[in-house]
């Protein structure tokens, strides 16, 4: 399952309109939140199953009986960043070694070998990274946790998360990217700009409903026209289970 989230403006109020995604489903709820009260609220992730694509945004984790995997597009973006801004070589080599992988899995020539190399080559290339971005040392005269730089901490979660950032190299079938989940969000996104805000809760909560049907719907290869008349004539298409 994808899942990703975005804001959006309701009553005069920053709210956040929430999408789960699969393949052949789509489903938005909007919550005043963000973590994962909003996420328990909507009811989807507490009795999901399996594996959830996401862009690394903590509460995700806070599922334990869910395994998580991170939107490699945003770890490139990341790794841009630090090669544009701070020069360090390793984060261009890190880009170059997680497109090749992507690129071996797509044309299945990926072996157990060629696993274990890929790994290797991970972990050489982020102490690399480790060897520039120092730990700041704690100053005698404070008290709490000393503040890293932003490459370090970067480095840090590429290390402790090397399984959620890899897991499409230990899973084939688990995808390189989040794009299921922004690509449902995009409309979203675009209703937003030209509209600017959502005048009541219940109305937002009804786009949600109309959009997660549409796109679910088109996504199982119904017309949406017939989908929607459907519902106008009283016997609305359901969605095929999974």
């Amino acid at each position: 399952m994808h899942v990703d989230e975005t804001g959006i403006f309701c009553e005069n109020k920053l709210h956040w309109i929430r999408s789960a995604s699969t393949d052949i489903y789509t489903h938005y709820g909007i919550h005043q939140k963000r973590g994962k009260e909003a996420m328990d609220d909507i009811g989807i992730l507490p009795d999901a199953r399996g594996r959830i694509i996401h862009d690394f945004w903590e509460s995700y984790a806070r599922y334990d009986h869910l395994t998580n995997a991170y939107c490699n597009v945003h770890i490139v973006r990341e790794l841009r960043s630090v090669y544009q801004y701070y020069h360090q070589a390793w984060a261009q080599n890190l880009i170059n070694l997680l497109f090749h992988i992507k690129q071996k899995i797509e044309t299945k020539s990926i072996s157990k070998n060629s696993v274990t190399r890929s790994v290797h080559c991970y972990n050489a290339l982020l102490q690399s990274g480790f060897r520039l971005n120092r730990p700041n040392r704690a100053s005698p005269h404070k008290r709490g946790k000393v503040k890293q730089s932003k490459s370090r901490n970067f480095l840090e979660r590429l290390r402790d998360h090397h399984e959620e950032v890899l897991a499409f190299l230990f899973d084939p079938t688990v995808p390189f990217t989040n794009n299921i989940a922004e690509r449902d969000l995009r409309m979203v996104k675009v209703k937003h700009k030209i509209s600017g805000t959502f005048r009541s809760q219940f109305r937002a909560l009804c786009y949600c409903r109309i959009r997660g049907y549409i796109f679910t719907m088109k996504k199982q290869g119904v017309n949406i026209l017939t989908a929607v008349s459907s519902v106008f004539v009283g016997n609305p298409l359901s969605p095929i289970p999974q």
